[in-house]
C-alpha cells in the first residue's frame, strides 16, 4: 500500500493518491495525516485518486468514514472528486455520497476532473510539495 499527497494552496486543492491494497482504517489514518498539515484547509477542494488501489470496503465502512470525518471536523466543504477505475469503488462512493452533505463526483481518469476544478495537469505537477 502506498500514499502521498500534495496541497496546492494557489488552487485551493488537496490531491491524495493511494496505491496497492487499502483498507478503510489505513485510508482514515492517511486523511487524518493530511488534515494535520498546516497548509490544509477544509474549504479546499479535494481529489482522491484510487485508480491504482484495491480498496477493501464493507457497507459498515461508509458510516464509519462519515462519522470519523464529522467527529474530527475533517469534512471538506469544497468539491470532492474520487478517481476510480472499478465499479465496486464507484458504488461505495455513491453510497457514501448519499449520507454526506459534501459535493462528490466520481471520475474514471484524472484528466476528466480538471475542468470541474478549473485546473490543469501542469497545476498538479507544479505542486511544491509531495508528502
Amino acid at each position: 500500500m502506498g500514499f502521498y499527497y500534495n496541497i496546492i494552496k494557489s488552487k485551493r486543492l488537496v490531491y491524495q493518491c493511494y496505491t496497492g491494497t487499502i483498507e478503510i482504517p489505513y485510508f482514515l489514518e492517511c486523511t487524518e495525516k493530511v488534515s494535520q498539515d498546516p497548509d490544509y484547509d477544509t474549504k479546499f477542494n479535494a481529489i482522491y485518486d484510487i485508480r491504482n488501489a484495491e480498496v477493501i470496503t464493507r457497507l459498515a465502512d461508509v458510516t464509519k468514514m462519515f462519522e470519523f470525518w464529522q467527529k474530527q471536523k475533517m469534512l471538506t466543504m469544497g468539491k470532492n472528486a474520487v478517481i476510480t477505475a472499478d465499479k465496486r469503488s464507484t458504488a461505495f462512493v455513491m453510497i457514501y455520497n448519499s449520507l454526506s452533505p459534501q459535493t462528490i463526483k466520481v471520475f474514471h481518469d484524472l484528466d476528466s476532473c480538471f475542468p470541474w476544478f478549473s485546473i490543469t495537469e501542469e497545476d498538479l505537477s507544479k505542486a511544491s510539495s509531495i508528502k
